[in-house]
C-alpha cells in the first residue's frame, strides 16, 4: 500500500513540473558559445532548474593562451554559479567538454566527439557567435553563418533529437 501512495506521488509530483522541465527530464543538450554571456545563462538555468537533465556538452575552444580545460575552469569561477555550487557542488559532473572552434569547419569538432553528439544530444543551444567587430569579414561569416549550418546538417543526422 505505501508503495502504491509512493508511486502516486511521484506522478503527482510529475504533473506539477513544468512542460519545459519535463522536457529535459532524461535529456542531453548540446550548447555552442557556453563561454559567452547567453550561453553560461543557458547552463546555469540548466543546471539550476533542470535536475533531471542527464548531460550537458559545452563546445569550448582555446582563447588567449588559455586551454579550453582552463576556459573551462574558469567559466564556473563566475559568481553566476555560486548558489549551484554551495547546494550541489556535483552538479557541475553533468557537464563535458567538447573542444572545438566555430571559425573551423564541422565547429572544429573530432570525428569522435561528432559522433558523441549525434548519439547522445536531444537539444541544441547554438549560441556562439563573434559580436566584436575587430574581426575580418571571412571570420564573421566563418564563426556566424557556416558554423550555424554546420550544425544544422549535424543536427538533421542526430537520431534523437527533440
Amino acid at each position: 500500500m505505501t508503495e502504491l501512495m509512493d508511486n502516486e506521488l511521484i506522478e503527482i509530483r510529475k504533473e506539477e513540473k513544468s512542460e519545459i522541465l519535463n522536457f529535459f527530464d532524461d535529456t542531453s543538450v548540446f550548447i555552442t558559445g557556453t563561454t559567452g554571456f547567453l550561453g553560461r545563462l543557458i547552463l546555469e538555468k540548466l543546471l539550476r532548474a533542470c535536475k533531471g537533465i542527464k548531460r550537458i556538452y559545452v563546445l569550448i575552444r582555446a582563447k588567449k593562451g588559455k586551454s579550453i580545460q582552463q576556459r573551462y575552469e574558469d567559466l564556473f569561477d563566475l559568481v553566476i554559479y555560486d548558489g549551484l555550487k554551495r547546494k550541489d557542488p556535483r552538479i557541475f559532473d553533468k557537464v563535458v567538454l567538447i573542444e572545438g572552434d566555430c571559425i573551423l569547419p564541422n565547429m572544429g569538432m573530432s570525428e569522435q566527439n561528432q559522433q558523441i553528439i549525434l548519439n547522445d544530444v536531444n537539444c541544441v543551444f547554438h549560441c556562439a557567435a563573434i559580436v566584436r567587430f575587430d574581426e575580418t569579414l571571412r571570420a564573421y561569416a566563418y564563426a556566424n553563418v557556416r558554423a550555424t549550418r554546420d550544425l544544422l546538417l549535424l543536427a538533421k543526422s542526430m537520431r534523437n533529437l527533440k
